[in-house]
C-alpha cells in the first residue's frame, strides 16, 4: 500500500487505510470536513480531485451519480464506457427476478414417490426433484428425511434417482476461470444443491510440533476424501494452511502449514457432482432412520414425474434475493438466473435464456442492450461488461416501481451495517443510508446502489473501477469517500 501511496500527490491519502471512512487531507476533502452541507458545484469539485489523483492513474473508473426524483445526471465521468462489474451484475440478476417472478415464488426441493407403500415397503425408486434452492442445507435434508419415514417407509426396493430436468446440463459459468474451480465463489451448478455446494474443512493444529493437523468436514460425508500433507510448525519458509480438490473428483488435499498456537482454520471448497452428493447425503440420512434402499444412486435430464409427494423442502423468492445481495452469493445468483431461463420459456432453463429475461427488463428500464454483454448472473465472468449509465437506468428503474423498490433496497447491503458493506462507511453521512452492492474481482473493485442526500434527495450512483494492479482497498476508500460526500451535499444548493 505503501509503494501505491508514494505514486503521486496523493489527495487520496487517508486510503492506505483498508476499508477507510472519510479521509480528511486538507485540501481535497475540506468539503467532507464541513459542518454545513455541500453544494452540487462544490461536491463536482470535489469528485474531479478525487478521481484526479496520480495513484489512480493505472486504472480505468467510471462514475454516474443520478439524481431520482428529476432523472437528472448529476455527475459522470466514463458512464458510457464498458467495465466489468463483478458482482455488480447481481443487481440486474436479481431486479429481473424480483419483476419476472411471481411474489410466491418459492424453490422447492420435493421427494416421491410413483409406486405406492405397501407393508412399510416402497416398490421402485426414491425420486428427488429440484429447482435450484440455493438455500437447501443439511438440516433440510434431515427434515425430508423425517417425512419420508414418517410415511412407514422402511425398505426403498428401487435407488435414488434425482431429477435434475429443471435446468441444462451446463454447470459452469460461461467465461469463469478454469483455476478458479475448486473454490466456494464458484460452485457447480444444478437443480440439486446443498450446503452451497461446498465441503467446509476446518483444520485444527496438532498438540505436537511438526504433526499432523487435525480436521473436520460439514457435513460429513463418505463420499469426500481428504488427502493431507499439512504440518503443524512455525517455519515461515513453509507455505500457509490452503487446499485444493483433484480435479472430477471429490478428493481434497491439505498442504502448508498451521502454527501450533494458531485457531481453527476453515476451507471451503467445492464439491464435484453436488447433485449426486446431495442424494448421496439424503441416503445417509434415511439410512440413520432405519429405511433400507436396495438400488444405487443416479440423476435424470430427462423428467422423472411421480404421484405421491412423500416431503418438499421450501425457500421462498425474497430470501434468495436478499441472501443473494446482502452476502454477494454468487450460487444464488445463477440459480436465479436459470429459474428466470426456466419460467420464462420452458424448462431447461439455461443462463441463455435468464440473460434474455435480464436484456429484456433492462430494455424496460431504457438501457442500451446492445451496448453491453452479459454471460452470467453473479459477475463471476470474465465476458460480462456493462456502463455505469445502464447500472443507473436499472436504479432509477427500480426505484420508479413503487410495487417492488422496498423489496430490491431491503435486500441491498447497507453502509456501516450488513453485508458485504458492514465495516465501510462507519461514522460517515453514508453509514445506515447508503444501500449498494459490491463487487470484486482481481484488479476489479466497484460500488453501485442508492443514498439519500443531506437535502433528503435519493441519488443513485454507479462507481466501477477495472485494472487497478495494488490493493483494492485504495478504491474501496475511493469509493466510500464519494459516496459519502454525495451523503453530504444538499442538491438544493447549487
Amino acid at each position: 500500500m505503501k509503494r501505491i501511496v508514494a505514486l503521486g500527490a496523493m489527495t487520496l491519502v487517508a486510503l492506505s487505510i483498508a476499508y477507510a471512512t472519510v479521509p480528511r487531507h486538507p485540501s481535497a476533502h475540506a468539503a467532507l470536513g464541513r459542518t454545513r452541507p455541500t453544494s452540487r458545484s462544490e461536491m463536482r469539485t470535489e469528485l474531479r480531485k478525487l478521481l484526479a489523483d496520480s495513484a489512480l492513474a493505472p486504472c480505468f473508473i467510471g462514475v454516474e451519480i443520478r439524481s431520482l426524483r428529476d432523472k437528472s445526471v448529476l455527475f459522470e465521468q466514463n458512464s458510457r464506457k464498458l467495465f466489468h462489474p463483478g458482482s455488480n451484475m447481481k443487481l440486474l440478476t436479481t431486479a429481473t427476478a424480483l419483476h419476472r417472478l411471481d411474489p410466491s415464488f418459492r424453490f422447492t426441493t420435493a421427494a416421491g414417490a410413483r409406486s405406492a407403500i405397501r407393508d412399510s415397503v416402497l416398490e421402485g425408486d426414491l425420486i428427488v426433484a429440484g429447482t435450484g434452492d440455493p438455500l437447501l442445507m443439511p438440516a433440510d435434508l434431515d427434515s425430508l428425511a423425517q417425512m419420508i419415514a414418517a410415511r412407514g417407509i422402511r425398505r426403498i426396493t428401487g435407488g435414488i434417482i434425482g431429477d435434475v430436468s429443471r435446468f441444462d446440463s451446463v454447470g459452469w459459468g460461461k467465461g469463469w476461470m478454469w483455476d478458479d474451480e475448486p473454490y466456494s465463489d464458484f460452485p457447480f451448478l444444478t437443480p440439486l444443491c446443498v450446503h452451497h455446494n461446498v465441503i467446509s474443512l476446518r483444520v485444527t493444529p496438532s498438540s505436537a510440533p511438526g504433526g499432523a493437523p487435525g480436521f473436520t468436514m460439514e457435513p460429513a460425508s463418505a463420499e469426500v476424501k481428504v488427502l493431507s500433507a499439512a504440518i503443524t510448525g512455525t517455519d515461515t519458509l513453509i507455505a500457509p494452511l490452503d487446499g485444493d480438490r483433484i480435479r472430477n473428483t471429490n478428493t481434497f488435499r491439505l498442504f502448508g502449514r498451521i502454527a501450533p498456537d494458531d485457531t481453527a482454520k476453515h476451507l471451503d471448497l467445492t464439491i464435484w457432482k453436488p447433485a449426486e452428493w446431495l442424494l448421496a447425503l439424503l441416503r445417509d440420512r434415511l439410512l440413520g432412520r432405519g429405511v433400507r434402499i436396495v438400488g444405487g444412486l443416479s440423476t435424470s435430464l430427462t423428467p422423472v414425474p411421480f404421484a405421491d409427494t412423500l416431503g418438499e423442502v421450501t425457500h421462498g423468492l425474497d430470501t434468495v434475493v436478499e441472501r443473494t445481495n446482502k452476502e454477494s452469493y454468487n450460487l444464488g445468483a445463477e440459480m436465479l438466473l436459470k429459474t428466470l431461463g426456466a419460467e420464462g420459456s420452458s424448462p431447461p432453463g439455461s443462463a441463455e435464456a435468464g440473460l434474455a429475461a435480464v436484456k429484456s427488463y433492462l430494455a424496460e428500464a431504457d438501457a442500451d442492450t446492445t451496448a453491453m454483454i452479459l454471460a452470467d448472473g453473479s459477475g463471476v465472468s470474465w465476458y460480462t461488461v456493462v456502463s455505469p449509465s445502464a447500472v443507473c437506468r436499472l436504479l432509477q428503474h427500480e426505484f420508479d416501481q413503487s410495487a417492488t423498490f422496498g423489496r430490491f433496497r431491503r435486500s441491498l447491503p447497507v453502509a456501516g451495517i450488513d453485508g458485504s458493506l458492514k465495516n465501510r462507511m462507519k461514522g460517515t453521512k453514508a453509514e445506515g443510508n447508503a444501500a449498494a452492492k459490491t463487487g470484486t474481482l482481481t484488479g476489479v473493485s466497484c460500488l453501485s446502489g442508492y443514498v439519500t442526500t443531506a437535502g433528503g434527495a435519493p441519488v443513485a450512483f454507479s462507481i466501477l473501477c477495472n485494472h487497478f494492479p495494488g490493493e483494492l482497498s485504495v478504491l474501496r476508500a475511493l469509493q466510500n469517500s464519494i459516496v459519502a460526500l454525495v451523503a453530504g451535499t444538499d442538491l438544493r444548493k447549487r
